[in-house]
């Protein structure tokens, strides 16, 4: 990259704290010139002049570096820092063209990532870069491999596996985009991704796939809330069983199911679980989007109607009955809306009101304290020991057991012997 590419990039991405490139082709004659046009601090894992590298840079982010580790064949960078007393673990990875040299890069990275979080806890995890590989063959691809949804599976486990998952298509289910173009315009396909921890989504502002200059991939850009912001993802999702009411619903599921079922890279039963429970709650939660977007549509539709036909100054008869039947039809919608709330505020207390807090703790502890033979009458002695008590008190069982059971048998005998003496 010259001199003039580090400026026309700076003026690009001025408004960024933190810029992640790929494929730099840096080497470290470029660290102090590349360093003084910028501004601020790079991190850099270089490679070649002709080939891959890697690169961070910080702009006016207010942060601390903790840690920097790089790999000698320029195809990732992680830093460690702290904002705000929160510590947050960067990755940023140049993928390579071969799926086996991919399988092996992802699993550097995951070991890398396991053994940060060892010495620097933190579930604030995002990864970034030119992954050159697509999440979906169907979804991410132009023209696409497949018709249906078929899942890199290198990608989906390193996403499992660290608990993260790809930003765009966290807030774009469906939406088809792209990131990369061929010069013709003949294939294209989204191999660039932001991939966050699970906990970092409630935070996403904005992330958009944008053209960039100097290059023929596209600039993806995440911006986050800063501070704390009310999730509107509390806890687990949690599937709502009124779904299973829509026919349609209930026949994508199993189309779903089947395709998971009959999904030839998906050998191991956990693998297909695994899957299935994901595209599951994936349609599940945009089919619940769609529902709620509908019914919405419908009350305000139907709210206006009413509101049109009560201000009118002289009604007839069949006015009148449409008044009621609007009225019913928006009585029955908020009927539902009761029924769901009731639903979510009993799993509330399920959830929250029966959880054992201190107190209750502290009360069971005393209980079992009270129930517990902290001494014992053995021999003519006191015994305080707890092996001797333990002891004595399975000895009493074990021949209580005993003369129970003879007892028994003596009265068994005894009615025997009585019937056959009266016979």
């Amino acid at each position: 990259m010259q001199g003039v590419s580090v400026i026309l990039l700076k003026e690009k991405l001025s408004f960024s704290h933190c810029v992640f490139l790929q494929e730099t082709h840096s080497n470290l004659d470029d660290v102090k010139f590349w360093t003084s046009q910028w501004g601020d601090k790079i991190i850099f894992s270089h490679a070649s002049t002709h080939s891959a590298g890697v690169a961070i840079l910080f702009n006016n982010l207010p942060c601390k570096i903790i840690k920097v580790e790089t790999d000698s064949k320029g195809h990732w960078a992680s830093v460690v820092i702290n904002i705000n007393d929160v510590l947050f673990i960067l990755f940023n990875v140049y993928g390579y063209n071969s799926a086996p040299l991919n399988n092996k890069l992802l699993t550097e990275i995951s070991d890398s990532l396991f053994e940060l979080k060892l010495v620097y806890p933190t579930d604030n995890i995002i990864i970034g870069g030119d992954f050159n590989m697509v999440m979906d063959e169907a979804l991410d691809r132009f023209p696409p491999k497949f018709n249906t949804s078929h899942p890199n599976l290198t990608l989906f486990n390193f996403c499992l596996n660290n608990n993260v998952v790809d930003a765009w298509r966290a807030v774009n289910p469906n939406l088809k985009q792209f990131s990369w173009f061929k010069d013709n315009g003949t294939s294209k396909s989204r191999i660039d991704y932001w991939l966050t921890s699970t906990n970092l989504t409630d935070f996403i502002k904005d992330i958009s796939i944008s053209a960039a200059p100097l290059t023929d991939h596209c600039c993806i850009s995440i911006s986050f809330y800063s501070g704390k912001r009310e999730s509107h993802n509390k806890g687990y999702w949690k599937f709502n069983a009124d779904l299973l009411k829509h026919k349609n619903f209930c026949s994508q599921i199993k189309s779903i199911i089947n395709d998971v079922a009959l999904h030839k890279d998906l050998i191991s039963f956990i693998s297909k679980w695994e899957y299935l429970k994901h595209k599951i709650r994936e349609f599940s939660i945009q089919f619940s989007k769609n529902l709620n977007k509908t019914r919405t549509q419908l009350e305000l539709e139907l709210t206006r109607e009413l509101n049109y036909l009560c201000n009118k100054s002289e009604m007839d008869n069949e006015t009148k009955l449409l008044i009621l039947s609007l009225q019913s039809k928006i009585d029955d919608l908020y009927t539902q809306k009761a029924k769901g709330a009731y639903v979510r505020s009993r799993a509330r207390w399920i959830e929250k009101g029966e959880k054992s807090n201190n107190y209750f703790c502290r009360l069971e502890k005393r209980r079992q304290e009270k129930n517990a033979i902290n001494s014992l009458y053995v021999n003519g002695v006191i015994s305080t020991c707890p092996k001797m008590i333990s002891s004595e008190i399975r000895d009493s069982i074990v021949l209580y057991i005993a003369h129970s059971f003879l007892y028994q048998t003596v009265i068994i005998s005894l009615i025997t012997y009585t019937l056959a003496y009266r016979s």
